[in-house]
């Protein structure tokens, strides 16, 4: 894997690409390590139409058993 870097020049690298699956419905997202840190930091889930882009919808499918706080 070529490291990734982030677009905002804050120094964040990804180095791994991750397949993260529920098994309870059957829907799975690929990812790399750096969309936990631009979303978590800036809310940024990469462009659209770009090869990296995680859509929010995606991530509430595979992620539906979480609640709202």
């Amino acid at each position: 894997l070529i490291p990734q870097g982030s677009p905002f020049g804050d120094g964040v690298i990804a180095r791994k690409n991750l397949i993260i699956t529920n098994l309870n419905n059957n829907t799975a997202l690929a990812i790399s390590t750096l969309h936990s840190e631009m979303i978590w930091r800036y809310g940024f889930y990469e462009g659209q139409g770009t090869h990296f882009r995680l859509e929010p919808s995606l991530a509430l499918k595979v992620f539906d058993f979480l609640q709202e706080s």
